[in-house]
Protein backbone atom coordinates (compact mmCIF):
# COMPACT_ATOMS: atom_id res chain seq x y z
CA UNK A 1 0.00 0.00 0.00
CA UNK A 2 1.09 3.38 -0.89
CA UNK A 3 0.95 6.51 0.62
CA UNK A 4 -1.91 7.73 -0.84
CA UNK A 5 -3.73 4.48 -0.05
CA UNK A 6 -2.95 5.06 3.79
CA UNK A 7 -4.03 8.62 3.36
CA UNK A 8 -7.13 7.42 1.89
CA UNK A 9 -7.84 4.71 4.40
CA UNK A 10 -7.40 7.11 7.22
CA UNK A 11 -9.73 9.96 5.67
CA UNK A 12 -12.66 6.93 5.62
CA UNK A 13 -11.92 6.20 9.02
CA UNK A 14 -12.58 10.24 10.64
CA UNK A 15 -15.81 9.10 8.44
CA UNK A 16 -16.73 6.37 9.89
CA UNK A 17 -16.33 8.55 13.52
CA UNK A 18 -18.31 11.40 11.97
CA UNK A 19 -20.94 8.92 11.36
CA UNK A 20 -20.83 7.46 15.13
CA UNK A 21 -20.77 10.61 16.67
CA UNK A 22 -23.78 11.36 14.59
CA UNK A 23 -25.20 8.40 15.76
CA UNK A 24 -24.86 9.10 19.32
CA UNK A 25 -25.96 12.78 19.30
CA UNK A 26 -29.43 11.38 18.11
CA UNK A 27 -29.59 8.63 20.52
CA UNK A 28 -28.08 11.12 23.62
CA UNK A 29 -29.88 14.73 22.64
CA UNK A 30 -33.24 15.72 24.30
CA UNK A 31 -35.08 17.20 22.05
CA UNK A 32 -35.61 16.03 18.13
CA UNK A 33 -34.26 20.05 16.91
CA UNK A 34 -30.88 19.34 18.70
CA UNK A 35 -30.77 15.56 17.46
CA UNK A 36 -31.48 16.47 13.66
CA UNK A 37 -29.15 19.33 13.89
CA UNK A 38 -26.35 17.14 15.18
CA UNK A 39 -27.10 14.51 12.94
CA UNK A 40 -27.20 16.31 9.75
CA UNK A 41 -24.04 18.45 10.72
CA UNK A 42 -22.01 15.22 11.63
CA UNK A 43 -23.27 13.25 8.64
CA UNK A 44 -22.75 16.12 6.24
CA UNK A 45 -19.19 16.44 7.51
CA UNK A 46 -18.54 12.55 7.44
CA UNK A 47 -19.69 12.59 3.69
CA UNK A 48 -17.33 15.48 2.81
CA UNK A 49 -14.17 13.49 4.62
CA UNK A 50 -15.52 10.03 2.93
CA UNK A 51 -15.47 11.96 -0.46
CA UNK A 52 -12.28 13.49 -0.08
CA UNK A 53 -10.91 9.38 1.07
CA UNK A 54 -12.24 8.12 -2.21
CA UNK A 55 -11.24 10.86 -4.20
CA UNK A 56 -7.42 9.88 -3.31
CA UNK A 57 -8.14 6.46 -5.06
CA UNK A 58 -10.09 7.94 -7.43
CA UNK A 59 -9.80 6.40 -11.23
CA UNK A 60 -10.46 9.37 -13.39
CA UNK A 61 -11.20 12.84 -12.98
CA UNK A 62 -14.85 12.01 -14.25
CA UNK A 63 -15.27 9.45 -11.52
CA UNK A 64 -14.36 12.63 -8.50
CA UNK A 65 -16.50 14.98 -10.17
CA UNK A 66 -19.61 12.66 -9.76
CA UNK A 67 -18.28 12.17 -5.99
CA UNK A 68 -17.85 15.48 -5.44
CA UNK A 69 -21.30 15.68 -6.99
CA UNK A 70 -23.13 13.37 -4.24
CA UNK A 71 -21.27 15.01 -1.54
CA UNK A 72 -23.13 18.43 -2.89
CA UNK A 73 -26.62 17.15 -3.31
CA UNK A 74 -26.03 15.19 -0.08
CA UNK A 75 -24.94 18.44 2.01
CA UNK A 76 -28.31 20.40 0.55
CA UNK A 77 -30.49 18.39 1.51
CA UNK A 78 -29.69 17.78 5.47
CA UNK A 79 -31.27 21.63 6.71
CA UNK A 80 -32.54 21.73 10.46
CA UNK A 81 -36.60 21.83 10.40
CA UNK A 82 -38.87 24.32 11.69
CA UNK A 83 -38.85 25.55 15.56
CA UNK A 84 -40.65 23.33 17.86
CA UNK A 85 -44.31 24.72 18.17
CA UNK A 86 -46.25 24.08 21.44
CA UNK A 87 -47.99 20.68 21.52
CA UNK A 88 -51.05 20.56 19.60
CA UNK A 89 -54.40 19.05 21.48
CA UNK A 90 -55.12 15.65 21.62
CA UNK A 91 -58.35 15.92 18.36
CA UNK A 92 -61.02 13.04 19.15
CA UNK A 93 -61.89 11.74 15.30
CA UNK A 94 -65.33 9.35 15.24
CA UNK A 95 -64.38 8.24 19.13
CA UNK A 96 -60.88 7.57 18.73
CA UNK A 97 -57.89 9.37 19.62
CA UNK A 98 -56.18 10.98 16.40
CA UNK A 99 -52.87 10.78 18.18
CA UNK A 100 -53.04 6.52 18.32
CA UNK A 101 -53.86 6.47 14.55
CA UNK A 102 -50.80 8.73 13.87
CA UNK A 103 -48.71 6.45 15.87
CA UNK A 104 -49.83 3.48 14.18
CA UNK A 105 -48.97 5.24 10.52
CA UNK A 106 -45.38 6.17 12.32
CA UNK A 107 -44.52 2.31 13.09
CA UNK A 108 -45.88 1.58 9.81
CA UNK A 109 -44.01 3.99 8.19
CA UNK A 110 -40.69 3.01 10.08
CA UNK A 111 -41.33 -0.83 9.16
CA UNK A 112 -42.23 -0.22 5.32
CA UNK A 113 -38.75 1.74 5.45
CA UNK A 114 -36.64 -1.06 7.13
CA UNK A 115 -38.08 -3.66 4.63
CA UNK A 116 -37.38 -1.51 1.57
CA UNK A 117 -34.12 -0.37 2.65
CA UNK A 118 -33.44 -4.35 3.43
CA UNK A 119 -34.83 -5.36 0.34
CA UNK A 120 -32.87 -2.65 -1.14
CA UNK A 121 -29.23 -4.04 -0.60
CA UNK A 122 -29.92 -7.73 -0.73
CA UNK A 123 -31.88 -7.35 -4.29
CA UNK A 124 -29.62 -9.94 -6.89
CA UNK A 125 -31.03 -7.13 -9.52
CA UNK A 126 -29.08 -3.93 -10.01
CA UNK A 127 -32.19 -2.72 -11.58
CA UNK A 128 -34.92 -3.73 -9.10
CA UNK A 129 -32.80 -2.21 -6.22
CA UNK A 130 -32.48 0.93 -7.90
CA UNK A 131 -36.52 1.20 -8.01
CA UNK A 132 -36.38 -0.46 -4.59
CA UNK A 133 -33.89 2.36 -3.42
CA UNK A 134 -36.31 4.91 -5.29
CA UNK A 135 -39.15 3.91 -3.39
CA UNK A 136 -36.99 4.18 -0.27
CA UNK A 137 -36.79 7.94 -0.54
CA UNK A 138 -39.92 8.92 -1.77
CA UNK A 139 -41.14 7.19 1.50
CA UNK A 140 -38.32 8.66 3.24
CA UNK A 141 -39.34 12.25 2.14
CA UNK A 142 -42.91 11.27 3.68
CA UNK A 143 -41.39 10.65 6.80
CA UNK A 144 -39.61 13.84 6.80
CA UNK A 145 -43.17 15.81 5.78
CA UNK A 146 -44.81 13.82 8.86
CA UNK A 147 -41.77 15.55 10.97
CA UNK A 148 -42.70 18.96 9.97
CA UNK A 149 -39.91 19.52 7.95
CA UNK A 150 -40.97 20.10 4.46
CA UNK A 151 -37.57 21.53 3.18
CA UNK A 152 -36.41 18.40 3.90
CA UNK A 153 -38.77 16.41 2.54
CA UNK A 154 -38.50 17.96 -0.93
CA UNK A 155 -35.05 18.06 -0.65
CA UNK A 156 -35.14 14.13 -0.43
CA UNK A 157 -37.91 13.31 -2.99
CA UNK A 158 -36.03 15.95 -5.26
CA UNK A 159 -32.68 15.00 -4.20
CA UNK A 160 -32.67 11.79 -2.99
CA UNK A 161 -35.50 9.51 -4.85
CA UNK A 162 -35.24 12.17 -8.23
CA UNK A 163 -31.72 13.10 -9.44
CA UNK A 164 -29.87 9.99 -7.29
CA UNK A 165 -32.64 7.82 -8.86
CA UNK A 166 -32.27 9.07 -12.61
CA UNK A 167 -28.28 8.66 -12.12
CA UNK A 168 -28.36 5.22 -10.38
CA UNK A 169 -31.10 3.80 -13.09
CA UNK A 170 -28.76 5.05 -15.90
CA UNK A 171 -25.54 3.50 -14.34
CA UNK A 172 -27.81 -0.31 -13.94
CA UNK A 173 -28.52 0.19 -17.22
CA UNK A 174 -24.91 1.03 -18.57
CA UNK A 175 -23.31 -1.63 -16.64
CA UNK A 176 -26.02 -4.18 -17.89
CA UNK A 177 -25.04 -3.39 -21.07
CA UNK A 178 -21.16 -3.80 -20.75
CA UNK A 179 -22.18 -7.42 -18.99
CA UNK A 180 -24.48 -8.56 -21.54
CA UNK A 181 -23.41 -7.02 -25.01
CA UNK A 182 -25.83 -7.01 -27.42
CA UNK A 183 -29.03 -7.31 -25.90
CA UNK A 184 -28.45 -11.09 -24.65
CA UNK A 185 -29.38 -10.28 -21.22
CA UNK A 186 -31.06 -14.23 -20.67
CA UNK A 187 -33.46 -12.33 -17.53
CA UNK A 188 -34.88 -10.23 -20.58
CA UNK A 189 -34.82 -12.46 -23.64
CA UNK A 190 -37.89 -13.89 -24.94
CA UNK A 191 -40.03 -16.06 -22.35
CA UNK A 192 -42.95 -15.35 -20.53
Amino acid sequence: MGLLDWASAALIGVALLFFIAGTLGLLRLPDPASRLHVLTKADNLGLLVLVLGLLASAPSLLYGTKLILVWASGASGGRKGPPDRQAEPVRRWGGAVVSHVLVVLDLLLCGTLVALALSALTSPEPRRGVILFIAFGLLLALVWARLRAPDVAIAEAAIGAGVAGALLLSASRRAERRRFPGGSNPDTRGGS
